[in-house]
């Protein structure tokens, strides 16, 4: 089971793209004993988890990083790698301490030393959003991270 959460706005209560704040919505204690529950429940059921890390957030709109007719420069819009592990600091230290789960880090797959791709190699937008991924963004990340992890 390939298992998937937004922690970081969960922890946070807001999103790099927007002004929102949503306040804390979950303590770190919730996050961290909600997550072990599911993955306690995937084991017992002889069920092998992977916990896939959050993918780098945008810090705005997907659409804002493409050259279009009225919009002749694109924004670089790829988040620096710092910026993304300061954000989820915490959410990994949680994640990397979680008992019988094999973690798979995201960021190996989108980020390089310094920044975070928002493109693939054919030019496909990788984001539907600020921080779900489009088609290409799934069959990247299935590509980069997860295919040694679906035999």
């Amino acid at each position: 089971v390939f298992f998937f959460t937004r922690g970081p706005i969960y922890l946070t209560g807001t999103e790099p793209a927007s002004d929102i704040n949503y306040g804390v919505i979950l303590t770190e204690d919730e996050f961290r004993q909600g997550i072990r529950r599911t993955i306690e429940k995937l084991s017992k059921n002889g069920k092998k988890v992977f916990y896939i890390t959050e993918n780098p957030e945008l810090s705005s709109s997907a659409e804002s990083c493409m050259i279009r007719p009225l919009r002749l420069v694109a924004k670089d819009c790829r988040p620096g790698r710092e910026a993304v592990l300061q954000r989820q600091k915490r959410y990994l230290e949680i994640v990397r301490a979680l008992p019988d789960v094999t973690v798979i880090d995201a960021l190996n797959a989108f980020c390089d030393s310094d920044k975070c791709a928002v493109f693939d190699s054919n030019g496909l937008l990788l984001y539907a959003d600020d921080d779900h991924l489009s088609i290409a963004g799934s069959r990247f990340q299935a590509n980069r991270l997860l295919k040694n992890f679906l035999n």
